[in-house]
């Protein structure tokens, strides 16, 4: 028997009208500095989001808002209808891939995959036969008894990626993740994740602050500045109608 607590957010007896994921007016002040300014915003089940900003622009502290590592000074966060202004990181269902990949020091490759299935209380027969075709899907298949000392970079993004989906979350959130990458390593990643997203189908909120890797993986790209949303648009839409001259010069930055 499953005896793992059950998340606090569970989308699948939610009304797909619902969005996904929804702020409401959100602030965040970190003393009598705003990192977050009345922040509204949904996301819609399936879509590739992202927050593209400069340095100090909120887009860090929002993902980490939707994540439950912060909670907001006022206004509110639902997600599949439900507010989660006050549950914590551990008690939402959500796949988490960093920057630093964070990985599991101590564990094989496999057994960083295994876990998050262990925490959820799958048996251990189901758990290596999901490892094992997670590994297989992300070319990791020979890799499995590895540490991850012993990948590359963009073999231990794989292996995050694969461990943020493995047990099918409603929603993948992506913090920077092919910043510590080479351009080349970066172009195939972006690539590998457009394909898992399309073949996942997960809602999915990425951080970055690269206006080249931006429009390559988005369905819609929000553009912040100084803690509040300059625009919200498609790709196209940014570039051919930028609605302020800061964003035209933000994204004009990149060509």
């Amino acid at each position: 028997m499953n005896t793992a607590p059950r998340s606090e957010v569970d989308a699948a007896d939610v009304n797909q009208s619902v969005p996904q994921i929804q702020f409401s007016s959100v602030t965040k002040m970190y003393g009598s500095v705003p990192a977050v300014r009345d922040l509204s915003l949904t996301v819609r089940r399936g879509e590739f989001l992202t927050i593209l900003g400069p340095s100090g622009s909120g887009k860090t502290t929002t993902l980490m808002l939707l994540a439950g590592f912060e909670a907001p000074s006022s206004g509110d966060i639902m997600i599949a209808g439900h507010s989660v202004a006050s549950v914590p990181s551990y008690r939402r269902d959500q796949g988490i891939v960093f920057q630093s990949y964070a990985l599991f020091p101590h564990l094989t490759v496999a057994r960083n995959l295994e876990f998050p299935l262990e925490m959820r209380g799958m048996a251990p027969d189901q758990r290596k036969v999901r490892v094992a075709r997670m590994l297989e899907r992300v070319h990791l298949g020979e890799f499995g008894g590895r540490m991850p000392s012993q990948l590359s970079g963009g073999q231990q993004q794989r292996v995050a990626l694969a461990r943020a989906l493995i047990a099918d979350p409603p929603f993948l959130l992506l913090d920077e993740p092919l910043g510590a990458l080479d351009r080349n390593l970066r172009e195939q990643m972006q690539i590998e994740m457009k394909s898992l997203h399309k073949e996942f189908g997960i809602t999915t909120v990425c951080v970055t602050h690269d206006q080249e890797e931006a429009p390559t993986l988005s369905d819609r790209i929000v553009v912040m500045r100084a803690g509040r949303v300059e625009q919200i648009d498609t790709p196209e839409a940014l570039y051919d109608r930028p609605s302020s001259c800061f964003v035209a010069k933000f994204l004009g930055e990149a060509n």
